[in-house]
């Protein structure tokens, strides 16, 4: 997924394209560019094929002036030709994370499409998700899926299965399920994104230790895993969102300091909800270190917090 204009937009500096293939509910997780009225963003499908019949557009989280007011879709078609299938307005009417979905001019079979987008009242643009809708295959259970292997459920929309490990749960768990998101995936190609750098890399005690702590300051905004000290020097890290929202109003050591931060004593890095954890992993949560379990509990670290009601399913303590 590439974009004309990809910048770090917003506060939280993550907004970047590639956010509009999924459907987090993250206040970063959506594509801004501050840059121009008119924007393209091109969709690569990995080098293979894909039947598109329609696609969606969801409106991002907030500021209803940057929402595009329109979109044409430009489809290269299997003799590398271009077609336009499609010119659409977009009416959001300054709702946020309103789906508008759209049947394209005919059905086409694609590697990319190029989506171009028009903003003529506000100099900037953002859009919270894009979906691509075709006829595929319907998921049977007990099928044997690889890494990849696509299906559709009932409304069209495209699942992919995950890499192992998640890949030996595609045949047990329908795409759309509850628990499909441990299987499948309705990303297109996130390995396409070049050139952009991790934006926020794990933090640890002995990376820190050399630094001069700063002390907290209410109303401050502190980033995730930014690192604060109480007048005993003991160190402070900001959670991931959503709790990382309330570190500027809860003091370190306070009551209510566990909402907002969390304190790893002698390294370690701090659980956070999604990432895929290795056998064996440590993480600090509440100041004790947990190990990620072998598999198959190891499928359930990125779903369970260690110091949560089924974290035991996931994580073994090392006290």
């Amino acid at each position: 997924m590439t974009a004309q204009y990809d910048v770090r937009g917003g506060g939280r500096k993550k907004e970047y394209v590639k956010n509009i293939l999924t459907d987090g509910q993250e206040r970063w997780n959506k594509w801004y560019e501050r840059d121009s009225k008119t924007s393209w963003v091109k969709a690569a499908f990995n080098g293979q094929a894909y039947e598109v019949v329609s696609v969606a557009f969801k409106s991002a989280n907030d500021k209803p002036a940057r929402d595009p007011e329109n979109v044409k879709v430009i489809a290269t078609l299997e003799d590398g030709t271009n077609k336009e299938v499609g010119s659409f307005d977009l009416k959001f009417d300054g709702r946020w994370d309103l789906t508008q979905q759209f049947f394209l001019t005919e059905p086409v079979n694609t590697k990319n499409i190029e989506f171009q987008f028009t903003n003529t009242d506000y100099g900037q643009i953002q859009l919270g998700q894009i979906q691509f809708f075709g006829t595929c295959a319907t998921w049977e259970f007990g099928t044997f899926y690889k890494q990849g292997d696509i299906v559709c459920d009932a409304a069209g929309l495209v699942y992919y299965c995950k890499p192992w490990p998640e890949e030996s749960w595609c045949q047990s768990y329908a795409p759309g399920s509850t628990w499909s998101y441990l299987a499948w995936d309705t990303s297109l190609d996130t390995s396409l994104d070049t050139g952009l750098e991790v934006e926020y890399k794990p933090i640890t005690y002995q990376n820190l230790a050399e630094e001069t702590c700063a002390t907290w300051e209410f109303g401050t905004f502190y980033n995730e895993r930014e690192v604060v000290c109480d007048d005993a020097g003991v160190q402070y890290f900001c959670k991931p969102f959503p709790e990382g929202e309330h570190c500027q109003s809860y003091q370190p050591g306070s009551t209510f300091s566990s909402l907002a931060w969390d304190t790893c004593l002698e390294g370690g890095n701090m659980w956070n909800f999604g990432t895929k954890y290795a056998a064996g992993e440590v993480v600090c949560e509440g100041g004790e270190y947990y190990t990620c379990k072998t598999w198959p509990e190891q499928a359930w670290c990125q779903q369970y917090s260690p110091s949560s009601t089924f974290g035991d399913y996931a994580w073994n303590s090392q006290q």
